[in-house]
């Protein structure tokens, strides 16, 4: 549902659709930082459960922020696999910076894509496996 804004210029979403998604970016966000990485995916699903059948955009946005967190959830795991070759130095360099990437991804995607759902705007991640929709 969407409603059209004061100025009479273009539709926004209702303010209940635009904190659903934040939540659905805000969570996804604190998941990661409070799990390393681990459990980044589990606010967004929450939020997606939730919105399935009542509300397509903050839906939309949830599957996406539940996408993006599982696709850095694997690239986590996949440094943290790499790292148990501790004994070479190119697969320690290599998940050291694939962490950063991941951490900077996390931040710099959420973030922005919080601060755009507060709005009423859609967020499309960057690097997303699309699983739920």
């Amino acid at each position: 549902m969407t409603y059209q804004n004061g100025s009479g210029y273009g539709y926004q979403q209702a303010p209940q659709q635009r904190g659903l998604a934040v939540v659905a970016h805000v969570t996804g966000l604190l998941g990661n930082i409070t799990t390393v990485g681990w459990l980044g995916f589990v606010g967004p699903l929450v939020v997606w459960l939730l919105t399935k059948n009542t509300d397509p955009w903050a839906r939309s946005q949830a599957a996406g922020a539940f996408n993006f967190n599982l696709t850095m959830w694997i690239l986590n795991a996949i440094a943290w696999a790499s790292i148990t070759l501790w004994f070479l130095v190119i697969p320690i360099f290599i998940s050291v910076i694939l962490w950063v990437v991941v951490f900077v991804m996390v931040l710099w995607c959420h973030i922005k894509a919080a601060v755009r759902a507060s709005s009423g705007r859609d967020y499309r991640y960057p690097w997303q496996l699309p699983i739920l929709r």
